[in-house]
Formats: C-alpha cells, sequence, structure tokens
C-alpha cells in the first residue's frame, strides 16, 4: 500500500508516458491524466523491409515450408511448444516443414537442454543469436514466423521485423500484440501454452 501510493504520488507530477499501444493505456488508469499518455508504436528497422517482388517469390514454391522463431529462448516464448507440435506431426507433414531458432537462452543448461531435444532431427536448427544481414536472410527465407508466447508482450520487435520481410505471423492474443496483429489477416491465433494449438495451425 506504500508502494501504491508513492507511485500515485509521483504519477500525478510527471509531464508524460509514453506506451506502445492502446492496450497499455489502462495500466495508468487513476494514475495519470489520459491527455498526458502519448502512444509510441514500435517499429521495424528499414534494412529488413523487403518488397513485393521478393514476397512472391518465396511463396511461389512452397514445397518446403520453412518456419522462424527468432526471439529470447525463455520459457514464456514457447520454444518448447513448437517442438513438441513438431514432434507431434505425422510424418509426411514432418518432411514438408523446416524450423530455424535464434535468439539467446536464459542459461547454458537450457540450452544444453534444447539442442540435446532437437539433436535427431533434421528439420529443426539452432543459430544462435543473429543480428544484421544474418537476421534479415533467416526472415527473407521464412514463409512463417511463429511466436507462441505466453507472456505479457508489448509489441513484439519480431513480429514486426516478421511483416517487414513477407511472413506469415502465428502468435497469441496476449496483451499489446493485437495492436499489431489481426488473426485472419496477418496470420493465424493459437492458444498460449498449446503444442496441440500449434500443431492444428
Amino acid at each position: 500500500s506504500i508502494i501504491k501510493w508513492l507511485n500515485r504520488y509521483f504519477y500525478k507530477r510527471i509531464g508524460g508516458v509514453i506506451v506502445l499501444g492502446n492496450s497499455h493505456i489502462s495500466i495508468f488508469d487513476d494514475l495519470i491524466s489520459k491527455a498526458k499518455i502519448h502512444v509510441i508504436p514500435n517499429f521495424a528497422e528499414d534494412y529488413l523491409f523487403t518488397n513485393d517482388i521478393n514476397i512472391q517469390n518465396k511463396f511461389i514454391n512452397t514445397g518446403i515450408i520453412k518456419i522462424v522463431f527468432l526471439s529470447n529462448l525463455i520459457t514464456g516464448k514457447g520454444y518448447n511448444e513448437i517442438v513438441d507440435a513438431f514432434l507431434g506431426l505425422d510424418i509426411d507433414l514432418k518432411q514438408k516443414l523446416t524450423i530455424d531458432f535464434a535468439g539467446a537462452f536464459e542459461s547454458e543448461d537450457d540450452k544444453n537442454t534444447f539442442l540435446h531435444k532437437i539433436n535427431s532431427i533434421n528439420e529443426i536448427k539452432y543459430h544462435g543469436i543473429v543480428s544484421g544481414q544474418r537476421k534479415k536472410q533467416l526472415f527473407e527465407m521464412a514463409h512463417v514466423f511463429i511466436l507462441p508466447t505466453s507472456l505479457y508482450e508489448g509489441q513484439p520487435i519480431s513480429i514486426l521485423e516478421a511483416y517487414a520481410s513477407g511472413c506469415v505471423v502465428v502468435t497469441t492474443a496476449k496483451s499489446g500484440i493485437l495492436d499489431i496483429f489481426e488473426p485472419g489477416v496477418n496470420g493465424y491465433l493459437i492458444e498460449p501454452e498449446s503444442p496441440v494449438s500449434i500443431k492444428n495451425v
């Protein structure tokens, strides 16, 4: 109750608050005037934007559908659920997919556990931490970007980067994601912590 009182005291005196989207405005209900809340959306960097021709070309031949997960590999982001969903597929579907993972793990133990889990799966690769041109390549080659997060999210930059690269997005309805994602328009909505939901998509 003391912290709540202090927060109210200081929030009423600040000049303004910046949030990523409309879904975050309610966080400041009763703390600050709505006139002092400014929405500044997140964005993808210019170098990641591709053109219509490149997008059309990558979707002309989809004999193998390339899926990419590019985010921090922490439990709530759903990377294990992606592998579990893949393992639950029929063998003929497995042969029509590849999944690329990139990002940082919370610990070496988590990394080693994951690498052991995917060790014998030829269709799944872990690329480590990527940036710059390597990140651009992974997005450009991918047909689908997946982020099955169960965490409270702002506007994940990775989703915006996927849009810039012409990817279909598969994600959850957590927090600020719906500020930038419309099911059926940008891609497919899945349930958090649900390999079955991922598998069905």
